[in-house]
């Protein structure tokens, strides 16, 4: 019997790795992309600084990759290695016994006042064709019929595409070298150059203006298209894209005035490069709709998903959000992933607070206020997880969405407290956001933002205010502190609407047909009730209303579900089979797995679900990653589908 998961036993949460006594300054990787045996293939060139003198080894994070030989850079000699057991989580330890400082580097002499020594070290290695960050999209399941690869390090799987120390706070300058077949494209970070051999195309992509965590190195290879797609300032939006979407995510972001509103958050919190006059580019790149979703983005670009193309708000919502996330990403360094929530809830924080006129219209504000209730109350984290996660067997990408919505909330808690958006934010300008330019501590924990906000306000008059906080419980303690839920209480005229006993438009008739914040945010109010069963005239009123001729995936998601929780299949199965369907045209986990579940869950569909799932023909556009979801919902194995 396998055994559970422990976190690895060392100071530094979810990593086997010690940078504070050997640390990687500067990552070089040279990789061959084979497509056909789903594979990154080449080596790794490690600079790495000795911290401690009477250490004389290498710790790094892996996890299901094949390591060859291991040697000194500069002489060829060979470095003794081990590796530890897997762990299905976190992977395993490499343990590399450090070379020679004078075989390694002849040139350079310690200082015996400074023990600092620095080594190459060059690991020859592949990646594992099951590797749980490299999504391989085959031919047939692109809108092209090109082969797709996108990585997902997904916080702490980093290091299942390069051997690394997959921590946030081991920041180094990068460089790659990528070969691919002639023809496609590339994405890395780092300024880019390409240069053909034989029948290959070699890029080189250089990152020495700011360094980067493991988890924020990405790769994207396939036939994208790049194309300028808006500017404004000396901000410019780059669309990546197969080209199928190219015509539709350009008109998306011009009718939503995407870079307006960017422009204008990126005034209002001082979001500059170091040289304020360089044209700072956002790129946007365009994910195929079987692809998961992202949940964490990178410094210099953000990943939609496409089937928000067709959404207003709802793609502003999701766009500019990540953006903001990739730009705090750049000024806020986090110590480890228990300080999630300085980032995630920062960044939804930060594009919902009304001092940034986001938005004109405040009703949308309200659906947005609306839209964070609705998010934390329906996770069944709230119950469980703290704030600042004490379970370090779970990994950081199971709470990302929860420490978003408590994050957020807590910001705005703190907000409301110390006198509004106005000053809060100039804390944030001044006291947070600025700290990644300190030389002796640039990392940002739970404990500092407490000291920096302690530090501000309490020369404002509000230290009876700091003291009777409730830090203990909002930090360390699941669900809310009591005194917060009062101020929670603002969807009754949706209740109102469902105690009817005869269904009527006066509430939903108001619903600006536009605005897809409302309505997905009733939707999930709806969805969201326990023990309420809507009556099949209010959910044909429902349909009549928001239904007709619409296209965004959503708000389609939220309706089949809504009419499956309250067991309206319609005449002929209708919608069990538009269930279906959905779930065929858009297969990331976000809409497959709810859906099939629900399917699962009612007794009258879940043979149904069954038999739809093993009859899948081979071609389907699913993922590995989505099927095997799929398949222990439904508790069939993979090979009942064969």
């Amino acid at each position: 019997m396998d055994q559970p998961s422990q976190p690895p036993a060392r100071d530094i949460p979810y990593s086997y790795s010690r940078p504070d006594l050997v640390a990687v300054i500067h990552t070089r990787l040279e990789l061959s992309v084979n497509f056909d045996d789903r594979v990154l293939e080449g080596k790794a060139i490690l600079e790495i600084e000795k911290k401690e003198s009477t250490c004389n080894e290498l710790v790094l994070d892996t996890y299901g990759l094949e390591i060859g030989d291991v040697t000194d850079y500069h002489t060829g000699v060979s470095l003794t290695k081990a590796i530890d057991n897997h762990d299905d989580k976190f992977g395993s330890k490499l343990i590399i016994e450090l070379p020679n400082v004078d075989s390694s580097r002849p040139w350079i002499v310690a200082d015996p006042k400074n023990p600092e020594e620095i080594y190459e070290i060059q690991i020859k290695y592949k990646t594992s064709p099951e590797s749980p960050a490299l999504y391989w999209i085959e031919p047939h399941q692109t809108s092209d019929g090109i082969p797709l690869l996108i990585s997902n390090s997904k916080l702490t799987y980093a290091r299942a595409i390069f051997p690394c120390q997959d921590t946030p706070s081991n920041r180094t300058s990068f460089h790659s070298k990528i070969y691919i077949p002639s023809g496609l494209n590339v994405m890395m970070p780092g300024a880019r150059s390409m240069d053909k051999v034989g029948d290959q195309d070699v890029y080189t992509f250089l990152q020495f203006l700011r360094n980067i965590a493991p988890h924020e190195i990405y790769i994207i290879v396939g036939s994208l298209i790049v194309q300028e797609v808006a500017s404004i300032g000396n901000l410019r939006c780059n669309l990546w894209t197969e080209n199928i979407y190219l015509n539709e995510g350009t008109w998306a972001i011009h009718k939503s005035k995407i870079m307006t509103m960017l422009s204008n958050i990126k005034e209002s919190y001082h979001f500059y490069n170091k040289d304020e006059e360089e044209v700072d580019e956002v790129n946007v790149c365009v994910l195929p709709p079987n692809v998961p979703e992202f949940d964490m983005q990178y410094p210099d670009v953000t990943f939609v998903s496409s089937t928000l193309l067709e959404g207003h708000y709802s793609l502003i919502d999701t766009i500019v959000q990540n953006i903001i996330e990739s730009w705090i990403g750049r000024s806020v360094v986090i110590e480890n992933f228990t300080h999630l929530w300085l980032i995630k809830g920062l960044s939804t924080f930060i594009y919902r607070n009304p001092i940034n006129n986001i938005i004109d219209d405040g009703g949308i504000r309200e659906f947005l206020k609306i839209k964070g209730i609705n998010n934390v109350l329906n996770m069944p984290e709230l119950h469980t997880d703290s704030l600042v996660p004490t379970d370090l067997t779970k990994l950081p990408m199971n709470i990302i969405k929860y420490v978003s919505e408590k994050g957020c909330a807590f910001l705005n808690y703190l907000q409301n407290m110390l006198g509004g958006s106005q000053v809060f934010t100039g804390f944030l300008v001044g006291g947070v956001l600025p700290l990644h330019r300190s030389i002796d501590n640039p990392f940002l924990t739970t404990d500092r933002f407490k000291i920096l906000l302690n530090a501000f306000f309490s020369v404002n008059g509000k230290d009876q205010i700091l003291n009777n906080i409730d830090w203990d419980k909002w930090f360390n303690e699941p669900d809310f502190p009591p005194s917060y839920h009062n101020p929670m209480i603002i969807r009754s005229r949706w209740q109102r609407w469902v105690e009817q006993e005869t269904a009527c438009f006066d509430t939903i008739k108001n619903f600006d047909q536009f605005n897809d914040f409302a309505i997905i945010e009733f939707l999930t109010y709806l969805l969201a009730l326990p023990n309420t069963v809507l009556t099949v005239d209010k959910l044909q009123k429902i349909e009549d209303t928001f239904l007709r001729n619409q296209e965004i995936c959503e708000i389609r998601f939220l309706w089949l579900r809504l009419c499956i929780k309250n067991r309206w299949l319609d005449d002929n199965r209708r919608i069990f089979e538009d269930a279906i369907n959905f779930v065929s045209e858009y297969c990331m986990p976000k809409y497959a797995c709810p859906i099939i579940r629900d399917l699962y869950n009612l007794e009258e569909t879940r043979e149904l679900a069954k038999i739809w799932f093993v009859n899948q023909l081979d071609n389907s556009k699913m993922l590995p990653e989505t099927i095997n979801e799929l398949s222990n919902i439904l508790g069939v194995t993979l090979d009942d589908r064969e």
